[in-house]
């Protein structure tokens, strides 16, 4: 099982941000006459993070396929809606569906690109007509459906990195496990597969298959990948699992709901001297 240490923020570089936070965000209500959000403390840091999940990936039509047949036999069978037995008729099915070695590494579908398309106009839109900073780091889980993404969120991006602390949950299936191919991909080119900041702790380094709640624990690392990143706007690129115990977590939403394919949301996150984090959502 993984496990994460309990370290704190990188903080000797969290005065001077506080102090430069301040001012630009002084500079930001100016230009935009909107009232500047709290200042963080001496001892904190704060960024604009942009969270994304991957678009529909194949695994996923498969995935929904199979609950879909399940659900229909179950009913055949005389098995109640929301019953014990009917979901777990519906949770055998599905693995079932899943554990198609055809399946490694599954790649975005049309559906999920044309997601991402979408997505790409609306972080367009929003730094041209609200003026919200444009993500200068972007960290990507390093499966293929999460680097198709982000490569289609921002082509040729100069600082594009892998991050394995995004990854799935460690499920056992195929859909989960990235292929080692990925780094030597044309298509990846400008990805920078070596720098990865993910703390060794937050990497698995057997075939172990984590809970949630073991998935919770390696989301909270994000703070001090965060610190280690100098850049002040980031753009996350990441999985549905990790997306909804990072945000019901470590962010402290916990009645947030799951990200859709292909979904973005924009926040203000301070990063405390703890090794904590605090989200204000922006968009």
């Amino acid at each position: 099982m993984c496990r994460i240490a309990n370290g704190s923020p990188v903080a000797a570089a969290a005065t001077s941000a506080a102090a430069n936070d301040v001012m630009r965000c002084a500079e930001a209500a100016a230009r935009n006459g909107r009232p500047c959000l709290p200042s963080v403390k001496p001892d904190e840091i704060r960024k604009t993070v942009f969270f994304v999940r991957h678009g529909q990936a194949l695994h996923n039509i498969r995935e929904e396929e199979a609950k879909a047949r399940a659900a229909a036999e179950a009913h055949e069978l005389g098995l109640c809606e929301g019953s014990p037995g009917l979901d777990a008729f519906v949770r055998a099915a599905r693995d079932a569906a899943l554990s198609d070695e055809a399946l490694l590494d599954a790649s975005l579908s049309d559906l999920g690109k044309a997601q991402l398309a979408e997505t790409r106009a609306k972080i367009q839109g929003m730094t041209a007509a609200e003026g919200l900073p444009e993500p200068t780091a972007v960290l990507v889980s390093p499966l293929l459906r999460t680097l198709q993404s982000a490569s289609i969120l921002f082509p040729g991006h100069g600082n594009m990195r892998v991050c394995e602390m995004l990854r799935e949950r460690r499920t056992g299936l195929p859909c989960d496990e990235h292929s080692p191919l990925n780094g030597d991909a044309e298509e990846f080119a400008h990805v920078d597969f070596e720098d990865d900041m993910s703390p060794q702790s937050s990497i698995c380094s057997d075939d172990s298959v984590e809970d949630s709640s073991s998935l919770r624990e390696r989301t909270a690392a994000l703070s001090e990948v965060l610190c280690r990143v100098p850049d002040d706007v980031v753009c996350v690129v990441s999985h549905k699992g990790f997306l909804r115990e990072l945000e019901r977590g470590p962010l402290g939403r916990q009645a947030a709901k799951e990200f859709r394919p292909g979904e973005l949301r924009v926040f203000e996150v301070t990063l405390r001297s703890d090794g904590g984090m605090d989200a204000d959502r922006r968009c």
